[in-house]
């Protein structure tokens, strides 16, 4: 899957860097950072973990969840202000549409 992200985003003109490592994420968010956006999935809680240790470094970073969580999960992502997208998303517009809005929110890109 986050394979085919990664296509998808660069072939709509993004520049795209994955890892499935949480503490690579963080790592290349400390030394390459910031991002105009920061993706993580939630399967379980380590991506939820990543997105808030990048928000106490740096407050204003623009951060996104990608997830097929409950209810619960999803109202407490609401509460913390975290845009999410749902999976299964298809067809992949969807997925494209979701970046160009979280990406439109951010008055300038991160410098």
């Amino acid at each position: 899957m986050l394979e085919l992200i990664a296509i998808v985003l660069s072939r709509a003109g993004y520049e795209v860097e994955t890892t499935q490592s949480n503490e690579i994420a963080y790592d290349w968010y400390l030394h390459r950072g910031p991002y105009n956006l920061v993706m993580a999935g939630l399967s379980s809680a380590k991506g939820m973990t990543l997105l808030t240790r990048i928000r106490t470094v740096c407050p204003t970073q623009s951060v996104a969840i990608l997830t097929a969580c409950n209810d619960e999960i999803l109202y407490e992502l609401e509460l913390l202000n975290v845009p999410v997208l749902l999976k299964p998303f298809v067809p992949l517009d969807e997925l494209r549409t979701f970046v160009k809005e979280q990406l439109s929110q951010t008055s300038a890109p991160v410098q």
